[in-house]
């Protein structure tokens, strides 16, 4: 069961918080492309994936699988691409905050009643994952500096 609030995308983990230890719970995650609000990056498709949700001692270790798309800026030609994205991670969820090393306590969130929030990993992870460089192909010759048209699609005049 999910809910969504605010710029939040909460997954209810009740269930495995009452699992054994080591038991895994799949579930279907499908995040709005709306709610993905960032200024490097435009979704035109939903993140869609699984999480694999084990029950650990003091803990939920979740792996997140993903795959959405995004709208992108040639840096070379100014065109419009997209470009699938595909990524996946790990993300640890302390049971109680007296379980969390001093050392660990930024990088592991605590559960806080029976949701985790899983937008903010994605959005990071989503983030790290494009290069430096975005380019519509790795060829693409952008465009003429004399004329400034195009010269892949054939608009500079100067050759």
């Amino acid at each position: 069961m999910t809910n969504v609030k605010e710029n939040n995308f909460l997954v209810n983990v009740a269930e495995v918080i009452r699992a054994e230890l080591g038991e895994v719970q799949e579930i279907d995650l499908r995040i709005p492309e709306k709610l993905f609000l960032d200024d490097v990056l435009v979704l035109t498709k939903p993140i869609t994936g699984k999480i694999y949700l084990e029950r650990k001692e003091d803990s939920i270790f979740g792996t997140i699988s993903i795959k959405t798309k995004s709208e992108l800026l040639c840096e070379r030609c100014l065109k419009k691409f997209e470009k699938v994205i595909k990524v996946e991670l790990d993300q640890e969820y302390a049971l109680f905050k007296r379980d969390i090393p001093k050392a660990e306590e930024k990088d592991m969130p605590v559960l806080h009643g029976k949701e985790i929030d899983v937008l903010e990993p994605v959005r990071q992870e989503i983030l790290l994952s494009l290069s430096l460089k975005k380019l519509c192909s790795p060829d693409c010759e952008g465009l003429c500096a004399e004329c400034g048209g195009g010269i892949d699609d054939g608009m500079c005049k100067c050759k």
